[in-house]
């Protein structure tokens, strides 16, 4: 529902949501309708008004999934919360630029769990955050520049459980961390530029971006920490015309959703309008892991559900794990065409090869090597630094119609 009043328009409903250049919250694209279009929608109530170039806004997100440790996924109570949005945007002429966040909090206790023992045994919590985004985008017909800035900040204050315990292990100490219930802080910025021009039927792209990965002490994760890019979070839209496998299919190895969380990515992607319905599209690139925040073995087989694959950092205080010392996530290259069909189809196809870098020889277990389900240091946690990776190809088509 739109609702046109003196003070400006009022939305309600469920909108899809997009700020910015996506690196944050990105707009649904076509290769990721097909897959993904229903998660891109949320419910909101949201006032927008006007004062010439400016557009100011501020709402709420009333219905906005909180805790996902409820044992019933459908509970509509505490695991819900409100986001409160507020965000002013200019836009004249060449310029589009703009500012916004979220503020957020939501509570879970006992209640969450099915059984008894684990009431006794969970603590009390209550989560708050904010996250935001500036970016600034220009454009003359020729030449284009667009960057962004987003950050997010999570705090997670616990209470003593029941049974004193923290999720059932001992409160203090644990693993050497000082008190288990103490707040737990996580906090992330990241950045992108994106650039390039036109020419005549051909136009050339140009990203950077800097999407930051965890910190280690004494081998094992500590509390402050950048975090892995959520699903309604992730940066899909940026990374998608650049490449289809590391980020897409691979998930940059650390099981981001569709992006390149914990990375450091140069690319560069070239179009050319061979008619006024034909597209070739070419792109290359380059990737790089953030930090040395991931330890051998950190991609891994479950060896108890087969077929499934842990991301899990391996180490604590006692047998520490050391970090991965490459941070090479390998180069790309995609070569695809977009075939505009009669008035209301598209056909979409792309070819992709991937040389997967030497991060991934520290960060895979290799199942030939002895005991690669017991890591130690005595196996390397399971991997072999020293084996070769073939490379990776990959195709995409699909058919995409409008009605």
């Amino acid at each position: 529902m739109t609702v046109d009043t003196p003070l400006g328009k009022f939305y309600y409903g469920r909108r899809a949501f997009q700020q910015g250049c996506g690196l944050q919250f990105s707009g649904t694209q076509d290769a990721e309708d097909i897959l993904d279009v229903a998660k891109r929608t949320v419910e909101i109530f949201q006032l927008e008004t006007y004062y010439g170039p400016f557009t100011v806004g501020a709402g709420v997100y009333p219905w906005r999934r909180g805790s996902l440790l409820y044992w019933n996924y459908e509970d509509q109570n505490a695991a819900r919360s409100a986001h409160v949005l507020g965000c002013v945007r200019y836009a004249a002429g060449n310029i589009d630029a703009g500012i916004g966040g979220f503020y957020w909090q939501f509570s879970e206790g006992p209640e969450s769990r099915l059984s008894t023992k684990k009431r006794a045994e969970t603590p009390p919590s209550t989560t708050s955050g904010t996250e935001g985004w500036i970016y600034v985008k220009y454009t003359n017909g020729r030449l284009f520049f667009n960057t962004e800035a987003d950050w997010y900040y999570k705090t997670i204050r616990y209470q003593s459980s029941q049974d004193g315990s923290f999720f059932g292990y001992d409160a203090e100490p644990y693993e050497g961390g000082g008190s288990s219930f103490a707040p737990q802080y996580i906090e992330s910025w990241r950045y992108m530029v994106e650039f390039g021009g036109v020419s005549g039927p051909m136009k050339l792209s140009i990203l950077l971006s800097h999407m930051p990965g965890p910190d280690r002490r004494h081998g094992i994760l500590i509390d402050k920490q950048p975090f892995i890019q959520e699903r309604e979070k992730s940066a899909y839209g940026v990374f998608f015309p650049y490449c289809l496998l590391m980020a897409k299919y691979y998930r940059a190895g650390v099981d981001s959703y569709l992006d390149m969380s914990a990375s450091d990515v140069a690319a560069v992607q070239v179009n050319y309008m061979a008619a006024n319905n034909f597209d070739i599209v070419g792109s290359m690139m380059l990737a790089r892991r953030a930090s040395y925040g991931y330890g051998y073995g950190y991609v891994r087989p479950d060896p108890i559900k087969r077929g499934n694959v842990q991301f899990k950092h391996q180490g604590n205080f006692s047998t520490p794990c050391p970090s991965i010392p490459d941070r090479n996530l390998g180069w790309e290259l995609n070569l695809g065409i977009v075939w505009k069909l009669l008035e209301n189809w598209q056909l979409y196809l792309r070819g992709a090869y991937w040389q997967p870098g030497k991060w991934f020889n520290f960060a895979c277990i290799d199942k030939s090597v002895s005991d690669w389900d017991d890591p130690t240091p005595q196996n390397n946690w399971g991997t072999n630094p020293d084996r070769t990776i073939a490379p990776i190809m990959g195709i995409e088509l699909y058919l995409n119609s409008k009605f």
